[in-house]
């Protein structure tokens, strides 16, 4: 949702200052602040409201209108001791929130003491989907020491996001709230003590964009199975002995599996490093002579290097380099053949009396288009 279609509460909005006090006679300004917020919390992040700033008992500047959700006005030249009110209308409407600006020959020392303040987001990362938050649990000291509690008014308060207001945990003393947001980014945590704005960030929550699903991303491992041939491409070449085919080679290519469900090749109009795109992201497909290499293996003659009756397996060895693995698929016939008679003495015979159920042969060093 845009801030723009957010409808500012009059009940959530803020109102602060930067300084609840002002030295008479001095130059120090105070600045008024009004935060927008929707009736769930949500901060506005847009200008364009009608908020109107006021006091009384004292002058202040007109309103301006920060274009990003906020309005200040300024207080300044107090001649005089003085205590004034501070409000602020949205719509025409007051809101209930009154904030105190005091004209002493002396003001008191910042209130809080933030060496040993601290504030903890748990957790400190969340998901910019508006529904995954992060608890805020603020311990807030004063300059004394003291634990601050439910008799001094808190707010947390930050620049964007959703937050909902501020209460206070007495079991564990804690100020606590909920921080949610739609956007990305670094999103930092202030305070407001007695309506006085302290512009320290007090600490910070990183909102993310939601991982994307594992097989959005899925990478094809480099091992024995893939390094010949990727499991997501899919080649298949019909010629005119094919049935379904018409004069001539056809080759049709499909992309299996997360590339299939995921991608569709888009030249160089792809956004970079977005699922399985890349620059010049074609399908290039070319033609060459085939030249036929093949190699015998004699089942009734050589002898397996490795019999592994666990796994119903035998392992040939040819060339030195070369690995052939034959499967036993219907294991209880291997097992009912083991039983009665060695494979190690007489293999041969033991293919024989195996036949005709399903054998299955893989190399894993080298690609085999054909087996006869």
């Amino acid at each position: 949702m845009n801030s723009s279609e957010i409808i500012p509460s009059l009940e959530q909005s803020l109102i602060t200052t930067d300084r609840d006090c002002i030295q008479l006679g001095s130059e120090e300004v105070a600045t008024i602040l009004v935060n927008l917020k929707s009736e769930e919390g949500e901060i506005i992040e847009e200008g364009g409201a009608d908020v109107l700033i006021y006091a009384e008992g004292i002058e202040i500047s007109e309103t301006e209108d920060n274009k990003d959700g906020s309005y200040r006005a300024f207080i300044s030249g107090a001649r005089e001791i003085n205590e004034a009110r501070v409000g602020f209308r949205l719509d025409g409407k007051p809101s209930t929130k009154l904030i105190t600006i005091r004209v002493q020959e002396r003001c008191p020392e910042p209130f809080i003491d933030f060496e040993r303040t601290q504030l903890i987001a748990e957790p400190p990362e969340i998901l910019n989907d508006g529904k995954d938050y992060s608890t805020l649990l603020l311990q807030l000291y004063d300059r004394e020491g003291r634990l601050l509690d439910d008799k001094t008014p808190v707010s947390l308060m930050a620049n964007s996001g959703i937050l909902s207001s501020t209460v206070f945990d007495a079991e564990q003393r804690l100020f606590t709230a909920f921080f949610r947001s739609r956007r990305v980014g670094e999103v930092g945590v202030y305070v407001s003590v007695r309506n006085v704005r302290y512009p320290v960030t007090i600490g910070e929550v990183r909102v993310v964009d939601p991982e994307p699903p594992e097989e959005e991303f899925s990478i094809i491992p480099y091992e024995s199975h893939t390094m010949l041939q990727s499991s997501s491409l899919y080649l298949q070449a019909a010629g005119s002995p094919g049935i379904d085919s018409t004069k001539g080679i056809h080759l049709r290519w499909m992309l299996r599996g997360a590339l299939g469900e995921l991608h569709l090749p888009k030249g160089n109009l792809a956004e970079p490093n977005q699922t399985f795109n890349r620059s010049e992201d074609y399908v290039k497909i070319y033609r060459a002579k085939y030249s036929k290499v093949s190699f015998t293996l004699n089942l009734n003659r050589e002898r397996p290097a490795v019999i592994d009756h666990a796994n119903r397996l035998w392992i040939y060895r040819k060339e030195e380099t070369r690995e052939i693995y034959l499967y036993f698929r219907n294991a209880a016939k291997y097992d009912s053949l083991i039983s009665n008679m060695s494979a190690d003495i007489n293999h041969s015979n033991f293919i024989a009396l195996y036949h005709p159920e399903l054998l299955e042969f893989e190399c894993k060093d080298d690609l085999f288009l054909k087996l006869v």
